[in-house]
């Protein structure tokens, strides 16, 4: 019951595997929480229509008007937040108060991961690699850049949590691929970012090898009434790795921010 706000999962994820500290905590502080699977993954067919991000910011504008829901608070993790920004910009009436948790702005400006992070991507996303690995081994090469090394040794246990995340058990490797396709060819919104005047969050690990948190700095020196939180040793699996401290920070936001 309450306010809706509605979370846009990130490459390859679908909703079996939504963080669920953080969507209990919303359900908790009397929000109408909305998951779902963007084409193509999970129960979501994947349509006629070639994968963009546009196209994705057009398929949650859709679903909030079968929903009957006017405006929604907007939760966007990594892919999400591409996702989360095109919307907010093209449907302004349909946002209320925007999070970006993990996001650049694209195009030529954005800061792109590099080394082993980009290899580990470009292994994710191929087909030919991915039919012949299973979840469990998938999940060891997320996870390697998906937390810092020090404390991925400390933790072995997330692996346990981590192999829900492997992309092959959402979709097929091919639609993982077109999801990489619409995240690489999407020419960003770093020059449009001033015409986000909803409040915004950015949140984002110190450590974050995929998307580095230089992206949510440049981000929020350009959208107006932003905040932007940094959190100390916690990489891109920010939500796993710290849940309560992330969940306590968008609880601040959506507290404050009106």
């Amino acid at each position: 019951q309450g306010k809706p706000i509605i979370f846009i999962p990130g490459i390859g994820a679908s909703i079996q595997v939504d963080e669920p500290t953080l969507l209990s905590e919303f359900v908790a502080s009397n929000h109408t929480v909305i998951v779902f699977d963007n084409r193509g993954m999970g129960e979501t067919t994947v349509g006629t229509k070639p994968f963009s991000i546009e196209q994705f910011a057009n398929d949650t504008a859709g679903l909030l008007d079968v929903l009957n829901i006017e405006k929604a608070d907007v939760f966007g993790v990594s892919l999400g937040t591409f996702i989360a920004q095109e919307l907010t910009l093209n449907y302004p009436q349909k946002v209320d108060r925007l999070i970006l948790h993990a996001g650049y702005c694209g195009g030529n400006e954005a800061i792109y991961a590099s080394g082993q992070a980009l290899e580990t991507i470009m292994t994710l996303n191929s087909p030919q690699i991915l039919h012949n690995m299973t979840a469990e081994q998938q999940a060891m090469i997320l996870a390697q850049i998906m937390f810092p090394p020090e404390w991925l040794e400390e933790h072995p246990e997330i692996l346990n949590t981590v192999i829900q995340l492997a992309p092959s058990r959402s979709a097929s490797p091919e639609i993982i691929q077109q999801q990489g396709f619409a995240s690489g060819t999407w020419k960003g919104s770093c020059d449009r970012l001033a015409n986000i005047t909803q409040p915004t969050l950015l949140i984002v690990g110190d450590q974050d090898l995929l998307i580095p948190a230089a992206n949510s700095v440049m981000m929020a020196q350009r959208i107006p009434n932003s905040w932007l939180v940094i959190i100390q040793g916690t990489g891109h699996g920010m939500m796993l790795q710290v849940p309560n401290e992330f969940s306590a920070i968008i609880q601040t936001f959506l507290e404050t921010a009106k």
